[in-house]
């Protein structure tokens, strides 16, 4: 096993030492050896970091696929693919891969997992990471958008998954958990945190999509990530207390072997007495953060600093220490007034002093809880928690300062309601490997059953106590770790203004009804499963509290629009314009900051009428402003931040197209945004059409930006013009306040454009009839210099690769694509389908995720949502059609994109398509809700693949929906309303 990077391949050695984890699986890898091996093939060795270490009386291979990585393997090596092990059936003893399998796709997996058991004769040893967390390790690429894990990591592993990994060929012996001891437990705020577009920065990450190693800076306001981690910090001292598991391992190894049965015992260590994790022993070594505190550590941790001296007694200052020297402290704790802390500490001279600090997690204040002089021997001192403090993303914080010669031994933490499940057993731990065997795993009725040794180890430097890890028995330990219920991102800031809220009650002063607590049928009714049950409950109610708190708090206070960032750029529009024309544009689905992919055709055109269309297109944008209602007497404090943000609010330049952000105010759902819209893009109306004499206005959109142009349109009496892009029309048709904001900006508008004849119909058919003659149909354009064809093409009809981009809402029908799909597959087996996009909550992404699992693996490849360059060049290089299986489309932008790409499309008859697919050289139309319809059309275009001419697509494309044709049409109609003798 090598250094991982952040591709998932083996680093160089020389570059930095190792990681304890590895030392601990190297360690674990010797002391699991079986006694009858005399070969041993390390698949994925690295740079033989574990290889090398293996016992010289062995015959050991090296296998890798990285040429360069085998230089450092100092046994004979092998360059190889872990899915093609180039060796005979049983060729050697034990075949074993360490942090490999999880980065293999599924295909490779299970054909590397086929390849181990064929070439093992005797044993095979797997490491993996433990449960992992695949969300705490995704990074943004600055390049592409992509979103990938940091070490390439395709799934995550759990005990019940590793024990069926080998079904047939190998019974696991014994399965041991290793690595580091300070895995976090499931990170509940990790979704709200990528929601809103914060991901963490690794060091030599590279793009898996188009190899950039930049990531995405995320401006993070620091304050919101700050309660965020308050918060989770509380949700995990709460889990603690429910009795969850605290000090999980990292990584877990499973041997498996074709006899069962062990090769040898494993070593065991006898509880030596209880002790509260929130206890921390200043002399105890493995209790020191090294070297630095863990997000979700169980234990109560601290940091040694460089000039402290450190004895089996406890701390103090080294002879050329400064005059104050500092320890940090973390505990794992949700604070209660009434709490005490007790600190033992002995002096021996009139300048010994202590003092302890406490730190507010979210305000970065302090607080004095103690200031005390210690000038004899060992004595406790006492602090009573008065008023609670939030923690940080470590714990609750202390610091505590040492002067003199003072010593410090203990500090503990006592709730007034006690300790309750925050106690363990403590084991006196050798130095060297300690290996802890869990008995229960040992008695004869698990024996019988045949189920592995479970050992956990961790391999000291010194002497120390350690709190004995919670085993318990196989399915104890899942339903603890289970994910806490999915967070639901609020609808603002977040608030920290009061003392956290007051700890929840004790498990055992929560009463279960009697349905709950009486044992089902065929459940394990032992006192320890009567326990697990009670504690995975009391988890569960856990989540729940810390669900609707978060949330509460999100809807506390307005948190301000994040900056734009670039591709966005400071700008000051030239005033006034040399244009003849000057149009103001209003759309609050015009791309921002926290919305980049947002109307891309929306900017598009309008910086197509600045260089096509010889007019001065300047855009004003509404973004939300979320009014607190938590708290109603602090309305107007909210109303003066809302005034100060709009009337400082700047230009902003997005390639080239002048834009300002002005936030309005949201204090009701969607319905009740007209008016708040409206008085937005008024405030301060006059002094904008002062620097920048519009001639009309162009609002996207009859609701919200429709209305506002109305009324700006009315007070300076200039033209309007609205383009309806809604779709279907009749959502928007079916709320009565939304109709009639929608329908009196149309009506009012001097012309309404639409982009399909579908759509026309649709809106023509709400208006009077003496205004329907207003209605034209102008379609969307194309980008055709970031949409353009590849070099070659040469499809493969027997491999056809079929591509969808879009949101998996529900109007795309995605259940209808891949039930048409699984036909396809059924008359050509080579089809492929790519999945660019994602759903516009978090269950549609789970639900196609899931109908792949059933049957479309390796078949079907899910990208996520990739910025609009990517989509480019995944139409250029990894599609040969596009397919739209929408039940409702105004028009279909992804057709025209994969048209300009000279991509044949594949789309159903639900609107717009008619109008973009009208000849049989363009690809296929079929009727909309009818898989076997759609699969046919795919089945019938791959089979022309060949026949297609890009060229004669592309030409199609350019001469419809070039933005230059669209933004001269623009014109023509402008200059109509301007000069009615002009005409449109």
């Amino acid at each position: 096993m090598g250094a991982e990077r952040d591709d998932g391949r083996p680093k160089e050695r020389g570059a930095r030492p190792p990681e304890f984890y590895q030392v601990q699986v190297q360690a674990d890898v010797l002391d699991l050896l079986p006694l009858d091996v005399a070969s041993v093939l390390d698949v994925g060795c690295g740079n033989g970091y574990v290889t090398n270490a293996l016992p010289g009386h062995l015959h050991v291979v090296g296998l890798d696929i990285d040429a360069e990585a085998l230089r450092h393997v100092r046994h004979p090596t092998r360059q190889a693919s872990a899915a093609d092990l180039p060796f005979g059936d049983g060729a050697f003893d034990l075949v074993m891969a360490n942090d490999v399998i999880e980065h293999l796709p599924d295909e490779d997996h299970a054909r590397a997992l086929r390849q181990m058991a064929r070439v093992a004769a005797r044993h095979v040893l797997i490491t993996v990471p433990h449960a992992e967390d695949l969300a705490a390790s995704f990074t943004k690429c600055a390049e592409c958008g992509t979103v990938y894990h940091r070490n390439r990591h395709q799934r995550g592993y759990t005990e019940e998954s590793l024990l069926a990994l080998f079904p047939r060929d190998f019974q696991p012996v014994e399965i041991r958990w290793s690595g580091d001891v300070t895995r976090p437990p499931f990170d509940p705020t990790m979704g709200v945190r990528h929601e809103m577009g914060w991901f963490q920065t690794w060091p030599d990450g590279v793009c898996p999509a188009c190899g950039s190693n930049r990531q995405a800076e995320s401006s993070e306001p620091s304050r919101t990530l700050r309660i965020l981690d308050a918060h989770r910090s509380l949700h995990w001292a709460d889990l603690l207390r429910c009795g969850g598991p605290w000090n999980n391992h990292s990584e877990v190894m499973v041997l498996y072997s074709r006899q069962p049965g062990r090769s040898r015992p494993s070593a065991d260590r006898s509880g030596t007495g209880s002790e509260s994790l929130l206890h921390v022993d200043f002399g105890n070594y493995l209790q020191e953060a090294r070297p630095d505190f863990t997000p979700g550590a169980g234990w109560a941790r601290f940091t040694r600093p460089a000039s402290a001296r450190q004895s089996a007694e406890g701390l103090c200052r080294a002879a050329d220490a400064p005059d104050s020297l500092a320890v940090q402290i973390r505990l794992p704790v949700w604070p209660a007034a009434g709490d005490r802390i007790v600190l033992e500490a002995s002096g021996t001279g009139d300048a010994d002093a202590v003092a302890l600090y406490a730190t507010d997690g979210i305000a970065c204040t302090q607080e004095t809880l103690l200031m005390a002089f210690v000038t004899g021997r060992r004595r406790q001192l006492e602090v009573a928690i008065k008023r609670p403090w939030w923690p940080d993303r470590f714990g609750l914080a202390l610091e505590m300062h040492l002067r003199g010669s003072v010593c410090v031994h203990r500090l503990r933490y006592e709730p007034a309601d006690g300790p309750g499940a925050a106690t363990a057993a403590f084991v006196a731990l050798e130095a060297g490997l300690n290996v802890l065997r869990d008995d229960s795993a040992r008695s004869p009725e698990a024996t019988r059953r045949g189920e592995p040794a479970r050992c956990w180890s961790l391999l000291a430097p010194v002497p120390a106590m350690f709190p004995q890890p919670r085993l318990g028995r196989r399915g104890t330990q899942g339903e603890l770790e289970r994910p806490m219920p999915t967070m639901v991102r609020g609808t603002g800031g977040l608030s920290a203004e009061a003392a956290p809220p007051p700890r929840p009650p004790r498990e055992g002063s929560d009463r279960p009804s009697a349905e709950s607590s009486r044992p089902k049928a065929g459940s394990d009714t032992s006192p320890a499963g009567l326990r697990a049950r009670a504690g995975a409950r009391a988890v569960a109610r856990t989540g729940l509290r810390y669900a609707r708190r978060l949330v509460g708090g999100l809807r506390a206070v307005p948190a301000p629009p994040a900056e734009p960032v670039a591709p966005w750029e400071p700008c000051r529009p030239a005033a006034p314009s040399q244009a003849d024309l000057k149009v103001l544009v209003l759309s609050h689905m015009f791309p921002q900051p926290d919305q980049p992919l947002s109307g891309p055709f929306i900017h598009e055109q309008a910086l197509a009428l600045r260089r096509h269309a010889g007019a001065d297109a300047r855009v004003l944008s509404g973004r939300p402003f979320r009014m607190g209602l938590a708290r109603p007497l602090g309305l107007w404090k909210h109303n003066r931040f809302y005034k100060h943000l709009h009337d400082t609010s700047r230009w902003w330049a997005l390639e080239g197209v002048p834009v300002k952000y002005l936030p309005y105010r949201i204090m009701v759902p969607f319905w009740g945004h007209g008016a708040s819209y409206r008085s937005s893009m008024l405030r301060g109306i006059e002094k904008l059409r002062e620097a920048f004499p519009f001639d009309l206005v162009h609002a996207h959109t009859g609701y919200l930006d429709g209305g506002a142009g109305l009324a700006i349109a009315r007070h300076f009496g200039v033209p309007l013009v609205i383009t309806e892009h809604t779709g279907p029309f009749s959502r928007l048709m079916s709320n009565p306040i939304v109709r009639w904001w929608t329908l009196r900006a149309l009506d009012s508008a001097d012309r309404v454009i639409v982009v399909s004849e579908a759509q026309k119909r649709a809106v023509s058919a709400h208006l009077a009839k003496d205004r329907q003659d207003r209605v034209v149909v102008i379609p969307n354009g194309v980008d055709t210099d970031l949409f353009r064809p590849a070099d070659r093409w040469a499809p493969d009809p027997n491999r056809p690769r079929i591509l969808f981009v879009g949101f998996f809402a529900t109007v795309k029908n995605m259940p209808l694509l891949l039930d048409a799909f699984t036909q396809v597959l059924r008359e050509i087996p080579g089809a492929r389908l790519t999945l660019v996009g994602r759903g516009e909550y978090p269950y549609q992404d789970e639900e196609l995720q899931a109908r792949i699992r059933g049957g479309l693996i390796g078949k079907v490849h899910m990208t996520g949502l990739q910025p609009r360059q990517s989509v480019a060049r995944i139409m250029r290089e990894h599609a040969d059609m596009l397919v739209l299986s929408s039940d409702s489309e105004t028009f279909g932008c992804v057709l025209v994109e994969a048209m300009a790409s000279g991509l044949p499309v594949v789309a159903t008859r639900c609107g717009g398509p008619e109008d973009i697919v009208t000849e049989p050289g363009l690809g296929e139309l079929c009727p909309p809700r009818d898989a076997a319809a759609l699969a046919a059309a795919l089945c019938r275009a791959a089979g022309r693949l060949a026949s297609y001419d890009p060229r004669a697509i592309r030409a199609s494309a350019l001469a419809r929906f070039s933005y230059r044709s669209v933004a001269e049409r623009l014109r023509r109609l402008y200059d109509g309303l301007r000069d009615p003798a002009r005409g449109d």
